[in-house]
């Protein structure tokens, strides 16, 4: 779990030599510790990263830290947002924190990790002018830019993908099926597991976005985000790429 507030640079995670998620975890902190190097230069504003405490948005080592016990590491993560426990409101924040979280999940499954754990808790909101301010952090600095620039007028809130504790390689050959229990207590009731190997998949994680996040809303959802849900759900959308592309998601 993310520790922190809105006004800290950067929250902190703790993870133990003997494992970083609990039960159904598949990495232990050390593989949990090079994933986040690996994902160290990745620039995407919807996915939590290494906070560089040099200022550099790279993500560097230096968010990664050996405690003198050797057996914990602590890892200083970015952005710090505020947390959610449930659906947005309205069909066009909803809209809009999938779309984020879709193009998070985009970057992890490029980097060949898959997450795992994709639910409302797991996701974090950045009020727009820290959003600004973030997005801003991440571009290389032009000499031209102003001192004095802000967020435009009516800028939207930024979601963010965060809690990486229970991920794993895309291309981990495991039965999630079979004992020890690979499986996680808050996986939903939809069928996340590829029906063919018991693997859990990058559609696997599509899966459960449209379980955790697009299911039990406080509103009625149109059909044309019931038509998303329901090719999230069937594993007819093959990738994250593909759902970005999806008529609901182009709507503003």
């Amino acid at each position: 779990m993310l520790e922190g507030s809105l006004k800290a640079p950067a929250s902190w995670q703790l993870l133990s030599r003997q494992g970083a998620g609990g039960g159904g975890s598949t990495m232990d902190y050390q593989g949990l510790a090079d994933m986040y190097l690996a994902l160290g230069g990745v620039r995407c504003p919807n996915l939590v990263r290494l906070h560089c405490r040099g200022g550099n948005s790279g993500g560097g080592s230096g968010g990664i830290h050996l405690q003198p016990d050797g057996k914990t590491v602590v890892l200083y993560l970015e952005p710090v947002g505020l947390p959610l426990q449930r659906a947005p409101p309205s069909e066009a924040d909803l809209r809009r924190a999938v779309r984020n979280v879709l193009a998070g999940v985009v970057a992890l499954h490029a980097a060949g990790f898959v997450h795992r754990d994709i639910k409302w808790q797991n996701v974090i909101r950045l009020p727009a002018a820290a959003a600004f301010t973030t997005a801003a952090s991440q571009q290389p600095a032009a000499p031209s830019a102003s001192s004095g620039s802000s967020p435009a007028v009516g800028a939207a809130d930024t979601y963010v993908l965060i809690d990486l504790e229970h991920a794993a390689p895309a291309d981990f050959p495991l039965d999630c099926g079979q004992p020890p229990p690979y499986q996680l207590p808050t996986w939903p009731a939809a069928h996340l597991l590829d029906p063919a190997t018991g693997r859990y998949t990058r559609q696997s994680d599509l899966c459960m976005l449209a379980a955790a996040l697009m299911s039990y809303l406080p509103f009625s959802l149109s059909d044309s985000g019931c038509d998303l849900r329901q090719r999230l759900a069937t594993r007819q959308l093959l990738s994250a790429e593909a759902a970005l592309q999806h008529e609901w998601l182009m709507q503003e």
